[in-house]
Parts: C-alpha cells; sequence; structure tokens
C-alpha cells in the first residue's frame, strides 16, 4: 500500500509545463488567506469577525545549473537562438496568458516518487516571474531566483488553486 505521507523535509524536482526546471538549492511554497476586519460600533476597533477576501499562493525557487532551455522555460518573454538565450520586453503581457502547470515532485531515495503515491503537488495554473540576483565571485554559488504566482483554475467549477495527491483519482484534467 502507497504511503501518502507528504515527508517534511527533501528535496523536489519542478516541471513547469511538461519541462523540468532543473537543479535547485531550494525553495518554499507560500498558501496564504487575506481578510478584511468586520466592524460594528458596538465593539468598538475591534473587529467582529474577518471575512475571507482571497488567497495568496507562490513558490519560490532558486534554480542552480540550469540549462539555457531550462530558463526560457521559466522567462516568458524569452527564446533560445542556437547557444543564445534571447529575452524581450514583455510590458503589457498577461501573467495568466503564459501561466502553466506547474508540479512539485518530492525526491525520495534518489528518485522523483510516482505520481499515484499521492505525494506530488500540483498547480493548475501558474505564471513564472524572474527574480534572478546573480554574484559572480569565487566563493558564491549562482542561483537564479524564481517566484510562480497561482491563480484559480477557471475550468473547475470551484476555482481551485492546488491540489495535493493524486489529481486524477478524482477526475481532474484542466490545466487553466
Amino acid at each position: 500500500m502507497p504511503d501518502p505521507f507528504i515527508r517534511s523535509l527533501g528535496p523536489a524536482q519542478i516541471d513547469f509545463d511538461v519541462t523540468s526546471v532543473g537543479e535547485m538549492t531550494g525553495g518554499t511554497w507560500t498558501y496564504s488567506q487575506e481578510q478584511a476586519p468586520v466592524k460594528t460600533a458596538q465593539y468598538g476597533t475591534s473587529p467582529k469577525d474577518e471575512i475571507t477576501t482571497g488567497n495568496t499562493c507562490t513558490i519560490e525557487v532558486r534554480l542552480t545549473e540550469s540549462t539555457i532551455a531550462q530558463l526560457a522555460a521559466v522567462l516568458p518573454n524569452a527564446d533560445v537562438s542556437g547557444l543564445q538565450l534571447m529575452v524581450r520586453s514583455n510590458v503589457g503581457a498577461s501573467a495568466r496568458a503564459n501561466a502553466k502547470k506547474l508540479v512539485i515532485k518530492p525526491i525520495e531515495n534518489g528518485t522523483v516518487v510516482l505520481e499515484t503515491t499521492g505525494k506530488w503537488i500540483t498547480f493548475f495554473v501558474a505564471a513564472a516571474v524572474a527574480q534572478f540576483a546573480v554574484p559572480f565571485d569565487a566563493e558564491t554559488q549562482r542561483e537564479y531566483g524564481v517566484l510562480f504566482k497561482a491563480y484559480p483554475a477557471l475550468s473547475v467549477p470551484s476555482g481551485e488553486t492546488y491540489a495535493v495527491g493524486d489529481i486524477y483519482a478524482i477526475g481532474y484534467k484542466q490545466t487553466a
């Protein structure tokens, strides 16, 4: 029987669309809810309640030893031309229009766990935002920061942003 426990320690492979983004030095998945206070005169400045107004879901990774093709995959305004990464301006571009499915696949015992283990985390619609600050010195490993912003999937009636586990077990096949 598969072990459905999501490990709290260890590396993972990140796939953006169908491209593995390569080796990483680490990453962080952040999910938070935004709330607005509900106030009435009877309670003064103290909130009587809070109403959820939205959710924010981001995945921050630090890529290393990346290929030009892997960097191009996370730059919506980039193309590979021979051995060059060509980056053009993307002012005015929709982040959602460039979004793709992002999957975090834990690595256990040196290999990526199978999807059927229920340990993959899938973000149906995620847009990549490059946050490169690459040092050039004798002691610091070069890292390429990428922040993925997840958006609700419009093809899911309840607008899920992500799923943990085997998404095909309940019929999800949507990506937008």
